[in-house]
């Protein structure tokens, strides 16, 4: 029993692992579609986003239920479920074998969280600069008094400021 909950303990890490390769591949996309400024890629590349986090949450659930057996099977206390209390209660080649694989993942999401932080930034100045444009947009239309039709014929502005 405890090998097998070992097991199934790696085998939904690694599937995790393989998961948030993914997620950190479509954040370098991300990163690249943003800088091209391509906004149909973009909504694409979204999607695939959101798609691989819905699979990372049901293999955080499963490994959560594999979790809680295995602090069952060793009468763990389950007050703190960090790794590390988690491994000093459990075989030392537990910890062996677990420990590399989290290791990886720790340094995966690292490099997410910096790409990701980096999107957030390009994401911000994309924003400022449209409001920007708009802004500029806005005050050239206020600053004339009226436009006019193709036929000369005196139109209301586009936008009234009041609202």
């Amino acid at each position: 029993m405890n090998q097998k909950l070992k097991d199934s303990l790696l085998n939904i890490l690694n599937e995790e692992k393989e998961l948030y390769l993914k997620l950190l591949k479509i954040a370098e996309e991300k990163n690249e579609t943003l800088v091209e400024n391509n906004t149909e890629k973009l909504m694409q590349t979204v999607e695939k986003d959101k798609d691989i986090i819905n699979k990372i949450e049901t293999a955080e659930e499963k490994r959560n239920e594999i979790v809680s057996e295995i602090i069952e099977q060793f009468n763990i206390d389950n007050e703190n479920k960090s790794y590390s209390e988690l491994i000093k209660n459990l075989p030392e080649d537990w910890g062996k074998d677990l420990d590399p694989l989290r290791d990886e993942l720790i340094e995966i999401t690292d490099e997410f969280q910096k790409i990701n932080l980096e999107n957030h930034s390009l994401l911000k100045q994309a924003l400022e600069f449209n409001q920007l444009s708009i802004d500029t947009i806005l005050n050239s239309i206020q600053d004339e008094d009226i436009t006019y039709s193709k036929d000369k014929i005196k139109q209301p502005k586009l936008l009234d400021k009041q609202g």
